[in-house]
């Protein structure tokens, strides 16, 4: 990406140290990444806290702590220091982008390689020329005029309107496809109530994070250590349990994937809350924990995080706009156009239970 700015501007907008640290960022950006990825943030941040289970800060902790890489980065600190404030956004804002932005390099690939692996077509984006469209805009951040990573208008708006409609699609039919939600949220539930029996006293921890995560204060050291496979064998290991933990573990390794109800987007909550309860009372007396075995759902995503949208809707947005130059050279963001992916939008909400209360949860939603 870095070429293609400083040869569609025509002049060096980033300078070889820049690129050198981008590179660098660009490899270790999701370095503190736990087992399963974000499904881990989710199980953690029940006892953390969302910023202090957030694969950021342990990225952070591991670019700055581990032994290994503090050696690696010895000869050349500056380098090691210019990646840490593209890291933290302490940067020149075009650099930073190219790492954390609407328009930024892991979302390109994970977008394309998710594409390909799943078989589907939706973000086959035409990267060529979206990189072909690349140029700096100087915008006033905070008002204060910085470059940012922006698109020449011209040539640039239709491949950018496709790239947000695949990413749209993919979290519509993929990220967020019922199985795989389900799936999710049944492992997410195990490992939560696998946490809480060990702070009750009632498993043996199993690993030294499990121990830490019981004070509240995992270590570096023990994160780590943890991995998919060894979760998985967790995961078979307490299937022999005789207790939730266990039924939930046993679904999990035979692959009995909770089954999913979906209900109207514009039932009034009222009426949806109280058959919610009804439901959770009959799974109850069937013998199921409602808590663990009636899980709700409710997956949205905004494909363009437009912070004006964001706003109307009562939100931040952590990104800054996705901003076009036009060809009398005045930078517009995309929200002020009247591109039909401003709106583009998709939520569902979902019931997510064993195959035996399935009929249970439709026989509900009927009754008045």
């Amino acid at each position: 990406m870095d070429d293609s700015i400083n040869q569609n501007a025509g002049k060096q907008v980033i300078d070889s140290d820049e690129r050198t640290a981008l590179g660098i960022a660009g490899l270790v950006h999701d370095i503190g990444h736990g087992p399963f990825s974000h499904l881990f943030e989710k199980v953690t941040e029940k006892f953390l806290g969302e910023k202090e289970a957030h694969h950021e800060t342990w990225g952070r902790q591991i670019f700055t702590e581990d032994k290994q890489m503090i050696e690696a980065f010895e000869p050349n600190r500056p380098i090691f220091d210019l990646v840490l404030k593209i890291f933290d956004k302490l940067h020149r804002p075009i650099v930073s982008d190219i790492i954390s932005s609407e328009l930024d390099a892991d979302r390109f690939d994970y977008l394309m390689r998710d594409s390909l692996m799943t078989g589907v077509r939706y973000a086959n984006l035409d990267l060529t020329w979206i990189l072909h469209c690349l140029i700096p805009a100087t915008v006033k951040i905070h008002g204060k005029p910085q470059e940012v990573l922006a698109l020449d208008a011209t040539r640039g708006i239709s491949v950018v309107e496709a790239y947000v409609l695949g990413r749209h699609y993919m979290y519509r039919h993929v990220y967020y496809h019922k199985t795989t939600r389900a799936a999710e949220q049944m492992l997410r539930n195990a490992l939560q109530h696998a946490i809480g029996e060990v702070i009750a006293g009632r498993l043996t921890p199993p690993h030294d994070f499990f121990k830490e995560m019981a004070a509240g204060k995992p270590s570096l050291e023990n994160y780590l250590k943890l991995d998919d496979f060894l979760l998985l064998g967790y995961i078979d290991q307490w299937s022999n349990r005789n207790d939730d933990l266990g039924m939930l573990c046993t679904r999990l390794r035979q692959r009995q994937i909770f089954k999913t109800f979906t209900y109207a987007d514009d039932i009034e909550m009222r009426i949806a809350d109280s058959r919610i309860q009804k439901i959770r009372e009959i799974a109850k007396n069937k013998g199921f924990t409602p808590e663990l075995f009636v899980i709700l759902d409710d997956p949205s995503d905004i494909a363009l995080k437009s912070p004006a949208y964001l706003r109307k809707k009562g939100k931040e947005s952590k990104y800054q706009p996705l901003y076009f130059v036009e060809k009398s050279g005045t930078t517009m963001e995309l929200a002020q156009s009247d591109s039909f992916v401003n709106e583009l939008t998709y939520r569902e909400r979902r019931i997510h239970v064993p195959i035996e209360l399935i009929e249970v949860v439709k026989d509900v939603w009927k009754s008045k």
